[in-house]
């Protein structure tokens, strides 16, 4: 739950029934079109290493809609460099005692 100055700063936003902001797991993006939310206060990331992808999908996110503004199409699909590297492909899951814990 945030603390009631972020709640007053992220007034604009719409927030879901966590006090976090609703957002868009696969843009970020918030309920203000011109807004993306990630990492803690995203309220979707679990790890840090997912916060870090949250701040690259709104960072395609963000060039796609400052692209827009400009008339210019964007793909949807992110074409940044090294937007998806082999860091991503690390299994994360954990194994005690032979239970094997998926990481999700």
């Amino acid at each position: 739950m945030l603390d009631e100055e972020v709640r007053t700063a992220l007034s604009p936003l719409k927030l879901n029934s966590h006090g976090v902001p609703e957002v868009d797991v696969n843009t970020q993006q918030s309920s203000e079109p011109w807004v993306w939310v990630g990492g803690d206060v995203g309220g979707v990331a679990v790890t840090t290493v997912e916060s870090v992808n949250d701040g690259k999908t709104a960072a395609w996110g963000i060039h796609r809609y400052l692209q827009g503004l400009e008339g210019f199409h964007v793909e949807q699909k992110p074409k940044l460099p090294l937007f998806h590297t082999s860091i991503d492909e690390v299994d994360l899951s954990l194994e005690v005692c032979g239970i094997k814990f998926e990481v999700s």
